[in-house]
C-alpha cells in the first residue's frame, strides 16, 4: 500500500515459489506476450547470482539436534518447516495468478514495451537491513520490494539473561567489549536466520547498515558468497519499501554493471576456447541439453518462434497456435532450471552474436 510504512506498492514473488509453479505448468503456460505489471529495469538486475539452495548448510551440531525426534531440535525443525510453508504458500498464490494472466493473453495484442514478467520474477535479490533495534529482510524483483515476515524476520535482539532486562538500551550506549560481544551474538543470530531464508531462492543479498554492523556480520557470515553490495546507511530499518529502493538504486546499478562486465569477459574467454554458442536456435539446442554454463541476453531482445524438439521454427503466421511471442523467456527459464547463470547486457552488446550468446560447459 503506498505510503504504508514497511510495505512495497505491490507484492513480489520469491524464486522458490516461482520455480515450483513453473515446473508444474510447463513451457506452454509461459507463452504469448509480456505482462504490463512488470517495471522498467527489471531485466537489468542479473538473474543468476546464487543458485537455489546456495546457502550453506547448518553446522553439524544443529543438524544432529534437528534429527532428534523431540526436544529443542525438533521444535526448531518444525518452526523452519512451518515458516517455509507460509512463505511458499503465499507467494505460490501470486505465481498462480501470474500464470493465469500469461495464459489468457493472445497474439495480436499490442506488445507491452516493459520488461517481461518471467524475467522480472527471476531477477531476484534480497536486502538485509541491519539495526540494533531490529533487522529486516526484504525480497526484491526489479523495482518491487516485499518484506519477509517469516524465518524469524524482522529479527529483534533477545535479552540473554535477567540482568539485561533492566531499563536501558539493550546494547548499551558506550563502546565496550561487552557491547561489541552482544552485537556479534545478535548479528550471528540474524545471519543464521538469513541462511535459512536463502535456501528458498536465488539472488544476491545487498546489506544495509552502519560500517561496523556490516563488517561484523559479513566477516563470519555463513552466506558470505551471496553478499552483493554493501550500503552504509544508519536508520534504514525505519524506511518504507519505496524509500529503501531509492537508497539501493546506486548500489544495484553498480552491481549490475559489474556483473555485465564480468559476463562479457567470460564470453570472450569462451569464444577463445571454442566453448560458446550464439543465436536463438543454437542456444535453444544447448539449453535443452543442459550444456549452457552462462547465458547472456540483450536487455531488449525479443523474438517469436515455435519451439520444437531440438530447435526453433520460425512462425508461419500470427495465428499459429504454438507460436511463442517471446521465446527468450523460455530460454532463460530453461537455462536457470539447468543451473546456468543468466546475465542481461545492454542492447547491441551482442550484435555480432545474434543478440543472445552462451558459454558452454563442454
Amino acid at each position: 500500500e503506498p505510503g504504508h510504512p514497511g510495505r512495497a506498492a505491490r507484492p513480489a514473488p520469491v524464486p522458490g515459489g516461482v520455480a515450483a509453479a513453473a515446473h508444474a505448468s510447463g513451457v506452454a503456460g509461459r507463452r504469448r506476450g509480456r505482462d504490463p505489471a512488470a517495471q522498467p529495469g527489471e531485466r537489468g538486475e542479473e538473474a543468476a547470482r546464487g543458485r537455489p539452495g546456495g546457502g550453506q548448510g547448518d553446522p553439524p551440531g544443529r543438524r544432529g539436534a534437528d534429527r532428534r525426534g523431540g526436544g529443542l531440535g525438533g521444535l526448531l525443525g518444525d518452526h523452519r518447516r512451518d515458516a517455509a510453508a507460509r512463505l511458499g504458500a503465499g507467494l505460490g498464490g501470486v505465481e498462480a495468478a501470474r500464470r493465469a494472466a500469461r495464459a489468457g493473453r493472445r497474439r495480436g495484442h499490442v506488445p507491452d514495451p516493459q520488461p517481461r514478467l518471467l524475467v522480472a520474477a527471476r531477477t531476484a535479490y534480497w536486502v538485509l537491513v541491519l539495526s540494533e533495534e531490529g533487522s529486516r529482510l526484504w525480497h526484491g524483483a526489479g523495482e518491487s520490494l516485499t518484506e519477509v515476515t517469516a524465518f524469524g524476520f524482522p529479527a529483534k535482539p533477545e535479552l540473554p539473561d535477567h540482568q539485561d532486562a533492566e531499563p536501558g538500551a539493550n546494547f548499551g550506549n558506550q563502546p565496550s567489549p561487552y557491547r561489541e560481544e552482544r552485537l556479534r551474538q545478535y548479528l550471528r543470530d540474524v545471519d543464521d536466520k538469513l541462511a535459512d531464508v536463502l535456501r528458498t531462492g536465488r539472488g544476491p543479498v545487498h546489506v544495509v547498515g552502519t560500517t561496523n554492523q556490516i563488517n561484523t556480520l559479513v566477516e563470519r557470515s555463513r552466506s558470505k558468497g551471496r553478499v552483493g553490495e554493501r550500503v552504509e546507511r544508519a536508520g534504514a530499518d525505519k524506511l518504507t519499501g519505496h524509500a529503501l529502493l531509492d537508497v539501493l538504486r546506486p548500489a544495484r546499478e553498480t552491481y549490475t554493471a559489474e556483473r555485465q562486465r564480468e559476463a562479457l569477459d567470460r564470453l570472450g574467454e569462451g569464444i577463445g576456447q571454442r566453448r560458446f554458442a550464439a543465436g536463438t536456435d543454437e542456444i535453444c539446442q544447448n539449453v535443452q541439453e543442459g550444456r549452457v554454463h552462462l547465458l547472456l541476453v540483450e536487455d531488449g531482445f525479443q523474438v517469436s518462434a515455435v519451439p520444437e524438439a531440438t530447435h526453433l521454427r520460425p512462425a508461419a503466421s500470427a495465428q499459429d497456435p504454438d507460436v511463442e511471442d517471446d521465446i527468450v523467456d523460455t530460454l532463460v527459464e530453461t537455462a536457470l532450471e539447468t543451473g546456468a547463470d543468466v546475465v542481461f547486457v545492454p542492447d547491441d552488446a551482442l550484435a555480432e552474436h545474434g543478440r543472445v550468446a552462451a558459454v558452454l560447459r563442454y
